[in-house]
């Protein structure tokens, strides 16, 4: 941009027409910026300096070697990344910015959390569009139990109640647990959530034989919730995390379904 002033026009044209739309992929942002750069390049011989603003509240994991691949054909343009990061914050965007400052660069990275977000005006009330995921069109099978406990409990949280929880099904919370994912996931988990996760595994296994044989399957799954709470763990990384276990987290994950899925899917569990 040529000054702020068009800088700022570019940001509200964004926020007002900007077709941005899916769940949170931070790397792919990232890799159209420097796209869009490396065709600025193209349109003007001397560019030398570019600044990527990246505003996110996502908790995605920056894909490294992406993002060099994706920053090589720009050349030698120096390109400085800045955060203006939303909510819970994104570690790994703060390592990056930390880095460029430590060579020198007047890279930012600026926080807000839920609390100050909450303290100022809303985006609502400002007349300009979200970026919002759209909403996908998902039919139901509506004579579905457990479709209707959900809708049911839905409904009751929009009019202002707390419904009763939906009675959930054994066999599937084992299952969702404890079962090793059948396809590839569309990033690798972490190095410390692999680890955590085989951990986690070992510890139920241990444990699960110890307990009665008819309270196995139901000792798993609450035992690893509590040990997912305490190590503040979201379910989403445990999930992930399965998908490249080490060989002692997988044998401790199969040893889990030996001991207790043939109880779940008897049914044979009982819920607290």
């Amino acid at each position: 941009m040529d000054n702020a002033h068009a800088a700022m026009r570019v940001v509200g044209e964004l926020f007002r027409e900007s077709p941005a739309q899916g769940s949170t992929d931070i790397t792919y942002a990232l890799e159209s910026a420097f796209a869009a750069v490396r065709h600025a390049r193209g349109r003007d011989a001397d560019l030398a300096r570019a600044t990527v603003v990246l505003v996110s509240d996502g908790e995605d994991r920056v894909d490294l070697p992406r993002l060099w691949a994706a920053r090589a054909p720009v050349g030698e343009i120096e390109i400085t990344l800045s955060v203006l990061s939303l909510g819970s914050g994104n570690e790994d965007l703060r390592h990056l910015v930390e880095e460029q400052r430590a060579a020198g660069r007047r890279a930012f990275h600026y926080h807000l959390s839920d609390d100050e977000l909450a303290g100022g005006r809303a985006l609502f009330d400002s007349g300009l569009r979200t970026l919002l995921p759209s909403s996908p069109r998902v039919d139901l099978p509506p004579d579905d139990p457990q479709v209707r406990a959900a809708v049911d409990a839905l409904a009751a949280l929009a009019a202002g109640r707390r419904a009763a929880p939906a009675e959930a099904s054994p066999a599937v919370r084992f299952e969702g647990y404890f079962t090793p994912p059948r396809e590839p996931p569309g990033r690798e988990p972490a190095a410390e959530q692999v680890a955590r996760a085989g951990d986690l595994l070992e510890a139920v296994a241990e444990t699960l034989a110890l307990a009665p044989l008819e309270e196995r399957g139901a000792e798993a799954v609450r035992l690893l919730e509590h040990l997912l709470q305490v190590y503040r763990m979201p379910a989403a990384d445990y999930a992930l995390a399965l998908t490249n276990l080490s060989p002692a987290g997988a044998r401790a994950l199969e040893r889990i379904r030996l001991l207790g899925a043939p109880l779940a899917a008897a049914g044979g569990l009982a819920w607290a």
